[in-house]
C-alpha cells in the first residue's frame, strides 16, 4: 500500500476533480466523495498500521480496520465509509434515475463531510 503522503496526495487531487464536476454529474459527485474517503481511510490505516503496506486494502478490509483496529477503533468513520461505498456501488452499478440520485445526495454528501471532519482530527490531510 502507498505511503500516508501518497494516499493523501490522492485524495486532495480527487477532491479538487469533485469540485469541478457539473452539479447535475450527481453519480460522479457520489463516485468521487467516495474515492476521496478511500484514500483518506487508507492514509489513516498506512501510518498507524504498516504491517498491511504491501497490502492492496478493498472496500471491506478497510471498513473492518477501521472497525475493530487502527491504534483504536473508529466505528462512526467505519459506517460513514461503508454508506459511502455502497451509494458509490449504486451509482456505478444500478443506473439510478435523477429521483434516486436526489435522494441519495444529501446522505452521502453529509457523510462526506463527517469523513473529512473525522479524518482531519486523526491528522490526515484531505
Amino acid at each position: 500500500m502507498p505511503s500516508k503522503a501518497r494516499h493523501e496526495q490522492q485524495a486532495q487531487h480527487n477532491h479538487e476533480v469533485l469540485r469541478e464536476l457539473a452539479p447535475d454529474a450527481t453519480d460522479w459527485q457520489v463516485t468521487l466523495m467516495m474515492y476521496v474517503a478511500l484514500h483518506g481511510c487508507r492514509a489513516y490505516i498506512s501510518e498507524h498500521r504498516p504491517g498491511y503496506a504491501g497490502h492492496d486494502l478493498k472496500y471491506d478490509s478497510i471498513q473492518r480496520i477501521l472497525q475493530k483496529e487502527v491504534p483504536e477503533p473508529q466505528p462512526a468513520l467505519a459506517a460513514d465509509f461503508a454508506r459511502l461505498v455502497s451509494y458509490s456501488y449504486k451509482t456505478r452499478y444500478h443506473c439510478p434515475g435523477e429521483e434516486e440520485l436526489s435522494r441519495m445526495l444529501p446522505d452521502a454528501t453529509r457523510r462526506f463531510q463527517a469523513i473529512r471532519e473525522q479524518l482531519h482530527e486523526l491528522n490526515v490531510s484531505i
